[in-house]
C-alpha cells in the first residue's frame, strides 16, 4: 500500500474525502492509505466467509460487514477496511464499525506484512476482539489468533475437512466453504 500525499487529515476530513472518493483509503495517523485492488480468489473468499458468517449471525446480536465498511481501530488515528467483521449490534454508526468479536483478513503480496504486523497489533488492542483470522488465497491456510483471557493463542487449519470454531457466533467455518469454487486442496486432501 502507498500513502497518497504527504499532507496529515483530520478524522472528519478523512470521512468526508472517503465519502467522495472512487477508490477506498485507509487512515492510519493522519495519512490516507490507498487500498489496493483485490484478486478475484480473495473476492471469492472473502464472499464464502461473508456468507458463513451472515448465516451464523442470523438472530443474533451482531452485524456482518464486508470490505467497503470501515472499522474504527483507534477513535482520533486509525480506521480500516477489513476484508470481513462481525461486530456487536451496537457498535455500528452512520460512518463505520467498531466493537468487533471477529475480523478476518485475506492475505495478499501487498497486504501481508501490515495484516500480519500492524494490523494484529491493532485489531487485538480492541477490548471486544475475539477472534482474528488471517486466510491465504493462494493455497488452504486459515491462521486463527483467539482471546484466551489476556493472551492470545494461535492455531492454524489447512485440510478440507479442517473448520474454525467461533464459540462466540455458537457455530464454526468450515474451511471447504471458505474456499469454495477455487480448486484448492488442502494440506492431506
Amino acid at each position: 500500500m502507498e500513502t497518497v500525499a504527504e499532507k496529515l487529515y483530520t478524522v472528519a476530513e478523512y470521512f468526508e474525502m472517503e465519502q467522495h472518493s472512487e477508490e477506498r483509503h485507509e487512515f492510519v495517523n493522519g495519512n490516507l492509505i490507498q487500498m489496493p485492488g483485490e484478486s478475484t480468489a480473495a473476492n471469492k473468499i472473502a464472499g464464502n466467509i461473508y456468507i458463513s458468517l451472515r448465516i451464523l449471525a442470523k438472530s443474533q446480536p451482531f452485524e456482518v460487514y464486508m470490505q467497503a465498511v470501515k472499522l474504527r481501530v483507534d477513535e482520533l488515528r486509525n480506521y480500516r477496511y477489513p476484508d470481513v467483521m462481525v461486530v456487536q449490534e451496537d457498535g455500528v454508526s452512520k460512518n463505520f464499525a467498531d466493537n468487533p468479536v471477529v475480523v478476518v483478513e485475506v492475505l495478499s503480496a501487498g497486504t501481508e506484512e501490515t495484516d500480519r504486523s500492524t494490523k494484529l497489533l491493532e485489531y487485538t488492542a480492541k477490548p471486544t476482539l475475539q477472534q482474528y483470522l488471517l486466510v491465504a488465497q493462494d493455497k488452504m491456510l486459515v491462521e486463527v489468533y483467539a482471546r484466551n483471557g489476556d493472551k492470545w493463542e494461535w492455531t492454524h487449519h489447512q485440510n478440507p475437512t479442517d473448520a474454525v470454531e467461533l464459540p462466540l457466533l455458537g457455530g464454526r467455518l468450515p474451511l471447504r466453504e471458505v474456499y469454495e469454487g477455487l480448486g484448492l486442496s488442502g494440506k492431506n486432501a
